[in-house]
Formats: C-alpha cells, sequence, structure tokens
C-alpha cells in the first residue's frame, strides 16, 4: 500500500516546516497504532508513505485500508489541518519474486489514483 498525502506541500509552505514535521509524525503515530504486528509501516520519503501487509487477503485489506484511512482524516481533523489521503493498493495472490516488482505495481495504483483525483483509495488485485 502507499498512502500519499494530499495538500501537504501547501500545509508546509503555509504553516512551516515545524508545523509540517508534527503533521507526519502524526500520521505515523495514526499509522502506528493501527498496524497489525505483521505489518511493516515505513516512510518514503517526503509525503508518501508505504505499508506491507503480509498474508492479507484483498478484501480484508479494503476493510482495513478504509478503517486506516479513516483514522488518518480524523488525525487531521483534530489538528485544523486540510490535509487528505490518496491511498493505492496492489494485493498479489503471488507476491512478486523481487521487492522492485512489487514496489512497481504499487507505484503504478497510486499513480492511477493521484490522476483521478484526491482522497480516494484504489485497490487493484494482481
Amino acid at each position: 500500500m502507499f498512502i500519499d498525502l494530499d495538500r501537504f506541500k501547501e500545509v508546509n509552505d503555509a504553516m512551516g516546516h515545524q508545523v509540517g514535521d508534527q503533521l507526519l509524525k502524526s500520521v505515523a503515530a495514526a499509522m502506528r497504532d493501527h498496524v497489525r504486528i505483521s505489518a511493516i509501516p515505513c516512510r518514503l520519503g517526503g509525503d508518501e508513505f508505504a505499508l506491507l501487509l503480509p498474508g492479507m487477503r484483498a478484501s480484508a485489506a479494503q476493510v482495513y485500508v478504509e478503517q486506516l484511512h479513516s483514522r488518518l482524516l480524523e488525525a487531521m481533523k483534530l489538528n485544523g489541518w486540510p490535509v487528505t489521503f490518496s491511498i493505492g493498493v496492489a494485493s498479489y495472490n503471488v507476491t512478486p519474486g523481487d521487492f522492485d516488482g512489487l514496489l512497481k505495481q504499487a507505484d503504478a495504483v497510486i499513480y492511477e489514483v493521484k490522476h483521478g483525483g484526491r482522497n480516494r483509495i484504489l485497490l487493484r488485485e494482481f
């Protein structure tokens, strides 16, 4: 799963880097509070995060991602930040043989999400 923070740059530019850093910490905390033991969260850089959910079926991932999305939006609302989240999920019946292959498909899904509008979740099965 790739998570892109919509309008983060606007907040960072208008409110300063200290607020931007606090916003990123808030996102990380919301993710940390929601992740399963087997999940692997990370920040890719800038305003992009990733979350690996090994062994989770697509139907369960859809519910899980919707819950995470709600938690993230709630964290933004509590702080008055106008940030939303575009989330692309690549679900595999057979995991690609290398990490780059896995990232390539997930990147393609988030690209599709971003070009379809902000604050959306898109899950594709491969």
